[in-house]
C-alpha cells in the first residue's frame, strides 16, 4: 500500500467500474494521453517507452512536466520528450566549463557536434541518435542511444507497379512518365528497369550494412527500422514540399514495396531476417567489404549479439568462403566457450589467407555460431577474389595527368611522350589537347577523369541523393579482369564517385559499359568507341583507378587490354571522329553549360 503505483492502481480500478470515459475531439492534452497509454497498455509486451511526439518540443516547461508525470506514474519505462534528430534550441548546451554548464546525471553536456546535447536528464532518458550508418562506437553518450527513423534510404518507385494502383490512391508517377524522362538520356525502358532493379539492390545492401552497425556498435541500445513498406513520397528540393521538376521521382525508401512484396532484384524476408534476428552474428573486417587477393592474409572478428531464449554453452564458430557454383574454398573454425545472453561482444578473431584462384572471382565469406549441435546464428558477406597480378609491360603506353604516378607503378617501361613512335596507347586526362592531337594520329587513347571527390555510393536520407544505383555490362572486355558484378555493389564501394552526364560526346549508349542513375540524371562511366582514324577512344570517368587497390588495377588493366585491341572490320565500318568527351555538354535537363555534364553534388 506504500509503493508508487497504489494510489494509480485505486484509480484504475475505480475507472474499470465506470467503463470507458468520455473524451472530447483534437484536444491537445499531453498528460493525460500518458495517463491514459499507461492505464490501457501498461502489461503489452510492445509497450517499452513514452514518446511525446516525433521532432517537435512541448518546451522546457511542459517537456520536464510531461517526464516527471511519466515518472510518477510508471518508473521503469523509459521516457523521451520527442523523438528526433531536431531538437529546439533550449535544450542545447552552449559548450563552456562554468557553474552554469548543464549536466546530465552529474556530467556535463557535450558541445553541440556530439549526441549527447540532444537530451537534458529532466525530459529524456535516452537520445535519438543517429539517423544513419555511423563509424562503430564513435557515438557514445551517458545515456541509451536509439536510432532515429534508422535507413530511411531511398530509391524511386518502381513504375512497373503503376498499373496495380487503382482506385483510393494511385500510383504518383505513371509508366510513360518514367519512359519520357529516360528518353532525356537517350535509354529505353529495358535499361531503365535494370537501373530500378540496381536501385533495390543498393539499397538492400545499405539495409543490411546499416543494421548490423547498429547491431555491433557498443553504444547503441536499439533502433527503430524506416520503414517496412514504401511510402512513395515526392522528390522535394528540400524540405519545400515543391516537386522536382528537373526529375519528377518519387522516392521509395521501404523493404516492401506498398504491396508488401519483396522488391525487384531487392531485400528479402530471409536475408532482412538474418541479420535482423535476436541471435546477430556479425564480422568486423580489414579490407571491410573482401577485397581478397589470391594467398595474401586477410583478418576479420567475429561479433555475437545473443537476444536468443537462452546463452549458448558450448559455442563453436565456423567459416567458409564458397564460390558462385557453390564449391568451398577455403575453411576454419574455433571454440568460443560459454556465452551469455546480452549485447554485442568479440567471441572469435581469424586471420587466414585467401583462397588461390586463376581469375577474378565472385564469392561469399560465410559464419556460422553454434551451440553444439544446434546453429545458433550465421551470417554472409560478398567475396570478391582477385588472382595474383604482377607488372604489366608498359613500353607502348604513354601517360600524362592525374593518373601518370599510377600506370608508372602499375605497368613497366611507360613513356612520357606521346609522339614517341612506340607509343600505341596515349593515357590523358579529359579535356587534355593530348587526346585530338593522339586521335589525330591514330594511336588509341584512354581519357580519365572525375578523380577527385566524395565516393558516390550511399543513398539519401528521405530524399534522392546522388547515386541512385548502377548498372555494369559484364561480357565488355573493359570488365574481364573484375569480379563479376551486374549492379553497383560492394565491390565498387572503392571507386565509384561522379560519372558524365548522357549522352557523352561521341558515345553511344551501345558504347558504354557503366551507367548509373542519379536522384537528377543519368551518367555513364566507362565505354569504348571505334575513331575513324585507326584508334580506339577509351573513357574511365568517375572511377578511381589511381589507388593501388585490387579492383583499381583490374580496372586499370581492363582499360590498357580494351585500348590495344585492334579495330574490327565491322567496327571501321561503323566508326565515327570525336574529341574528348568532356568537349560537349550532355543533352540532359542540366542543361548545356560549361560543367553540366558533370554528375550534381547531390543531397546527404
Amino acid at each position: 500500500e506504500t509503493g508508487p503505483n497504489f494510489a494509480l492502481a485505486q484509480q484504475v480500478e475505480r475507472e474499470m467500474q465506470m467503463g470507458p470515459r468520455t473524451r472530447k475531439v483534437n484536444v491537445f492534452e499531453p498528460l493525460e494521453d500518458a495517463e491514459e497509454l499507461y492505464l490501457n497498455y501498461r502489461r503489452h509486451p510492445s509497450f517499452a517507452i513514452y514518446c511525446g511526439g516525433n521532432e517537435g518540443s512541448f518546451g522546457p516547461v511542459m517537456g520536464r512536466k510531461f517526464y516527471a508525470k511519466v515518472k510518477a506514474m510508471d518508473l521503469d519505462r523509459l521516457v523521451t520528450e520527442q523523438c528526433t534528430m531536431a531538437q529546439p534550441f533550449w535544450k542545447r548546451t552552449v559548450p563552456y566549463d562554468g557553474d552554469k554548464a548543464q549536466v546530465w546525471r552529474g556530467r556535463k553536456v557535450s558541445p553541440r557536434n556530439a549526441p549527447e546535447y540532444y537530451q537534458l536528464s529532466e525530459t529524456d532518458d535516452f537520445i535519438s541518435y543517429p539517423c544513419k550508418v555511423w563509424p562503430r562506437g564513435s557515438a557514445n553518450p551517458p545515456c541509451p542511444m536509439v536510432g532515429h527513423e534508422y535507413l530511411n534510404l531511398s530509391v524511386k518507385a518502381d513504375t512497373r507497379l503503376a498499373d496495380r494502383f487503382t482506385g483510393l490512391w494511385n500510383h504518383p508517377l505513371d509508366r510513360a512518365q518514367r519512359g519520357n524522362w529516360l528518353t532525356r538520356f537517350g535509354l529505353d525502358h529495358a535499361t531503365g528497369d535494370r537501373l530500378q532493379d540496381a536501385q533495390h539492390a543498393l539499397q538492400a545492401i545499405w539495409q543490411k550494412r546499416g543494421i548490423e552497425s547498429a547491431r555491433k556498435d557498443p553504444h547503441c541500445d536499439g533502433y527503430y527500422f524506416w520503414s517496412v513498406t514504401d511510402c512513395i513520397r515526392a522528390n522535394e528540393i528540400g524540405w519545400t514540399h515543391k516537386l522536382d521538376t528537373e526529375n519528377p521521382a518519387f522516392m521509395a525508401q521501404g523493404l516492401y514495396n506498398s504491396f508488401f512484396e519483396e522488391k525487384a532484384n531487392g531485400q528479402t524476408a530471409a536475408g532482412f531476417a538474418a541479420f535482423n534476428s535476436p541471435v546477430g552474428v556479425f564480422v568486423d573486417a580489414e579490407p571491410a567489404d573482401f577485397h581478397l587477393v589470391s594467398g595474401e592474409r586477410f583478418a576479420f572478428d567475429v561479433l555475437l549479439a545473443n537476444y536468443g531464449e537462452s546463452p549458448l554453452s558450448a559455442a563453436r564458430v565456423k567459416w567458409t568462403i564458397v564460390g558462385a557454383d557453390g564449391a568451398e574454398l577455403a575453411s576454419g573454425g574455433a571454440d568460443a566457450g560459454f556465452r551469455a545472453l546480452g549485447g554485442v561482444e568479440k567471441i572469435a578473431a581469424f586471420a587466414p589467407q585467401a583462397p588461390g584462384i586463376e581469375r577474378a572471382a565472385a564469392a561469399k565469406l560465410i559464419v556460422t555460431v553454434c551451440d553444439g549441435d544446434r546453429v545458433a546464428g550465421s551470417g554472409s558477406w560478398p567475396c570478391w577474389l582477385f588472382p595474383r597480378r604482377t607488372t604489366g609491360a608498359g613500353r607502348d603506353l604513354a601517360v600524362t595527368g592525374s593518373v601518370r604516378a599510377a600506370f608508372a607503378s602499375a605497368f613497366d617501361g611507360v613513356r612520357d611522350s606521346a609522339a614517341d613512335s612506340a607509343v600505341r596507347v596515349v593515357v590523358a586526362d579529359e579535356g587534355s589537347p593530348e587526346i585530338a592531337a593522339a586521335l589525330a594520329r591514330g594511336q588509341s587513347v584512354i581519357e580519365v577523369g572525375g578523380q577527385a571527390g566524395p565516393l558516390n555510393i550511399e543513398l539519401g536520407w528521405w530524399f534522392l541523393s546522388g547515386i541512385v544505383g548502377a548498372i555494369f555490362e559484364t561480357d565488355d572486355p573493359l570488365l574481364r579482369y573484375l569480379p563479376e558484378s551486374k549492379a553497383l555493389s560492394t565491390l565498387h564501394f572503392r571507386l565509384f564517385k561522379k560519372g558524365l552526364r548522357l549522352p557523352v560526346n561521341g558515345f553511344s549508349n551501345a558504347n558504354l559499359a557503366a551507367i548509373s542513375e542519379e536522384g537528377k540524371g543519368c551518367f555513364a562511366h566507362l565505354g569504348a568507341r571505334a575513331d575513324r582514324r585507326g584508334g580506339r577512344h577509351v573513357f574511365a570517368y568517375g572511377l578511381a583507378i589511381d589507388p593501388a587497390l585490387p579492383e583499381s588495377l583490374a580496372l586499370m588493366d581492363g582499360l590498357v587490354d580494351r585500348a590495344r585491341m585492334p579495330l574490327t572490320a565491322a567496327e571501321r565500318e561503323t566508326a565515327n571522329e570525336a574529341g574528348s568527351v568532356a568537349a560537349k555538354a550532355g543533352a540532359g535537363a542540366a542543361g548545356a553549360g560549361a560543367d553540366s555534364n558533370k554528375g550534381g553534388a547531390g543531397r546527404l
